[in-house]
């Protein structure tokens, strides 16, 4: 009898550990997903002009163009190979510097929740314009997308994603459930080694 009931009792802690453990795939592949998706990911404010920006001229996934309401244009460069050139505002002499706006890649809306995408949110403070600006990868993937938000105290913010190669959500997918499955397993005997121990000094 004694034996039969601690058989019940490792057949009920196993598949307790079992439904753990399958929890823990479920949570952690959700989050993956949400991870290649940017939702961890924030806006990051650009530095503040001299006098506050009124209209975003033109942008890329690389690079954005404002103007002031002193009427100076200025760039910013998002991504580059020194990253001490990187997000700084550079007086724009030539308009002929302005590359042409590509319509089919550049989506201007009132806000950054008016577009298709799950994500971004709009940011903290009042958004006066926002500018979604893609570059599509190639066919086994690779494209970058960059937000551009033009706050109503002339700032400028934005929000970048790299949306990886053809195999990353399947990476995203995949390695989460090979490392959490052995974690959650030590994490598991950890505390029932602990329980039968404090099990057996109460006994």
């Amino acid at each position: 009898m004694q034996q039969s009931q601690e058989t019940k009792r490792r057949v009920a802690n196993w598949l307790v550990s079992f439904l753990v453990l399958l929890n823990i795939c479920i949570v952690s592949n959700f989050l993956s997903v949400l991870f290649q998706r940017g939702a961890f990911k924030f806006w990051k404010l650009l530095p503040s002009l001299s006098s506050p920006v009124i209209q975003i001229v033109n942008a890329d996934p690389f690079r954005v163009w404002v103007k002031t309401n002193e009427g100076l244009v200025f760039s910013a460069h998002m991504t580059c190979a020194n990253d001490n050139d990187c997000h700084k505002w550079v007086l724009v002499k030539d308009i002929g510097e302005i590359y042409p706006v590509q319509a089919e890649n550049t989506i201007r809306k009132n806000n950054c929740e008016g577009f298709d995408e799950q994500f971004p949110r709009n940011p903290s403070g009042k958004v006066i314009e926002c500018i979604q600006t893609y570059q599509p990868g190639m066919p086994e993937g690779g494209g970058f997308s960059t937000y551009y938000a033009l706050m109503s105290d002339g700032t400028i913010k934005y929000w970048q994603l790299f949306e990886g190669s053809f195999f990353t959500p399947v990476l995203c997918l995949l390695i989460p459930s090979i490392v959490c499955p052995p974690i959650g397993l030590l994490i598991i005997s950890s505390i029932y080694t602990r329980y039968s121990k404090v099990k057996e000094n109460a006994g």
